[in-house]
C-alpha cells in the first residue's frame, strides 16, 4: 500500500477543516435559531396579556362548561419555564412555573454578572516542587511530576476569600463625594417630581437597598411617579453594591437556606447491565438529609419534588453539597456525583439578593475519577432570613408530582 502523497495529506488536512468549520457554522445557526425562537415565544406570551417576563408565572384557567371541568390556558413557553407542582381544579392553587437556565446559575452572565463578589484564592498543602513521594505514596496514590520530574505533593484545603481593595487616598475621597452628591441630587429631583405628583412628605431610605423586601419597598414608594422603567431601584443598589457588600460583611445574619430539588437526568449508571437507582443526599455543614430510603428502581432521571431547609449564618456559611447516590442493598452504595452551591457567593452577590423569585438552574455532578460530567439535576435555591414578621414569610411551592392513577 504506497503512502498517500504530500498533495493528498494536504488536501486532507484542507477537508478536515473545512468540515469543523462546516459543522461549527451549523451548531452556531442552531443556537441562534433557537435563541430567536425563545424571543418569538416570549413575546408572543407577553402579547396575551403578560406584560412582564417575570420567573414566576401562575396558571391561568377557564370553565369548560360541556364537561364541567376546568382547562389551564395561555402557558408560558416551554423553552424558558418549567411547570412545577400540580392543579386538580382552578381552586387548588400548588402549581407554577419558573424560569429555568439550562446551566449553573453562578454561569448565567445575564443573571448574576460575576461568579462572586471576592477574590478568592485556594488553600494548598505540601510542597510543589523536590519532594520526596514516599514508599506508601507511591504504591497507593499516584504521584504529580512536574516536566523535570520533580515530585509534587501539594493538596487543596479550601479556599481564602476575600475583598481586596487598593486605592489612591485622594481618589477614593472624590469617588465619595461624587457618589453622595449624586444620591443627594437623585432623591431631590424624586422629591420634586413626587410634590407634583400631590404626594407631601415624599423620603427615601437607602439603607433599604441593602435587602430585596427593602427594595420592593422602594420600588412601591416610586410606583406612583410613572418611573418604573427607568429601573431607579437597580441603579442606586448597583451604585451603592460596594457599600451594601461592606455592611454585610460586617454583621452576622441568621438566615434559611431552602433547596428545591426538582429532578434529575443523564444519570451515569453504576450497576452493571441496567440504570443506577438513584437517590439524593445533600448537606450544608454538620446537617444532612438522606433520601436512601426512597431511592428510585433503576431510573436514569428520577422525580425528587422535594425542599430541604438549613438553618446558617453569614460570612461564614458553609457550602451546600448535593451527592446523588446509587442505592445497593448487597455491595454499598456507590456515589454518581456531586455538586457544590457555594452560598456566600450568592447571599453578598448584590444582583442575587435583587432577584425576588429564584430561577431552576441545571447543575452537572462530576465524580472524583472523571471530568466527564455524570449527569445532570435541576434544582432552585433561595436564602431566606430566619427571622421576619408574621405575613412576610417566603411560601413554601408545593413541586411534588401529580400521583399516579
Amino acid at each position: 500500500m504506497m503512502a498517500p502523497s504530500p498533495l493528498h495529506a494536504r488536501l486532507d488536512v484542507a477537508l478536515k477543516k473545512k468540515l469543523i468549520a462546516e459543522e461549527a457554522e451549523r451548531t452556531a445557526k442552531a443556537k441562534r435559531d433557537a435563541e430567536d425562537e425563545r424571543q418569538r415565544e416570549m413575546e408572543e406570551f407577553k402579547a396575551s396579556g403578560h406584560g412582564t417576563a417575570s420567573n414566576i408565572v401562575l396558571p391561568s384557567y377557564e370553565r369548560d362548561t360541556i364537561l364541567e371541568c376546568d382547562r389551564e390556558v395561555n402557558k408560558p413557553p416551554e423553552s424558558q419555564y418549567i411547570g412545577l407542582g400540580w392543579d386538580e381544579n382552578a381552586e387548588s392553587k400548588r402549581k407554577h412555573y419558573r424560569r429555568f437556565y439550562n446551566d449553573e446559575l453562578e454561569n448565567v452572565k445575564d443573571v448574576l454578572g460575576i461568579g462572586s463578589p471576592f477574590n478568592t484564592y485556594q488553600i494548598t498543602r505540601g510542597q510543589s516542587r523536590g519532594a520526596k513521594a514516599g514508599l506508601l505514596a507511591s504504591i497507593f496514590s499516584e504521584v504529580k511530576e512536574d516536566e523535570s520530574g520533580q515530585v509534587d505533593t501539594t493538596e487543596i484545603m479550601g479556599k481564602f476569600k476575600a475583598v481586596i481593595e487598593v486605592e489612591v487616598k485622594k481618589e477614593k475621597d472624590e469617588y465619595m463625594a461624587e457618589k453622595n452628591q449624586l444620591f443627594i441630587d437623585m432623591e431631590k429631583a424624586l422629591t420634586t417630581l413626587a410634590e407634583s405628583r400631590g404626594m407631601q412628605n415624599f423620603k427615601l431610605d437607602f439603607d433599604e437597598l441593602e435587602t430585596i423586601e427593602g427594595r420592593e419597598k422602594m420600588e412601591d414608594q416610586l410606583e406612583p411617579l410613572g418611573i418604573r422603567h427607568l429601573r431607579v431601584t437597580k441603579i442606586l443598589a448597583d451604585i451603592q453594591s460596594d457599600e451594601i457588600l461592606q455592611k454585610l460583611l460586617l454583621k452576622s445574619s441568621e438566615c434559611i437556606v431552602r433547596v428545591y430539588m426538582i429532578n434529575a437526568y443523564d444519570l451515569a449508571s453504576r450497576d452493571i447491565g441496567g440504570f443506577s437507582d438513584p437517590y439524593v443526599k445533600i448537606s450544608c455543614g454538620e446537617q444532612e438529609f438522606d433520601e436512601r430510603d426512597n431511592y428510585a428502581l433503576d431510573d436514569p432521571k428520577p422525580e425528587f419534588g422535594k425542599h430541604y431547609d438549613f438553618p446558617v449564618t453569614f460570612p461564614g456559611c458553609p457550602n451546600v453539597k448535593v451527592d446523588l447516590m446509587d442505592y445497593d442493598d448487597l455491595f454499598g452504595d456507590d456515589l454518581i456525583g456531586s455538586s457544590w452551591i457555594d452560598l456566600e457567593d450568592r447571599y453578598f452577590l448584590a444582583e442575587w439578593r435583587a432577584l425576588a423569585d429564584k430561577p431552576v438552574e441545571f447543575r452537572q455532578i462530576y465524580h472524583p475519577s472523571s471530568a466527564v460530567s455524570q449527569g445532570v439535576f435541576r434544582c432552585w435555591v433561595e436564602i431566606n432570613p430566619a427571622k421576619v414578621a408574621p405575613g412576610d414569610e417566603e411560601p413554601v411551592w408545593d413541586i411534588s408530582a401529580k400521583p399516579k392513577e
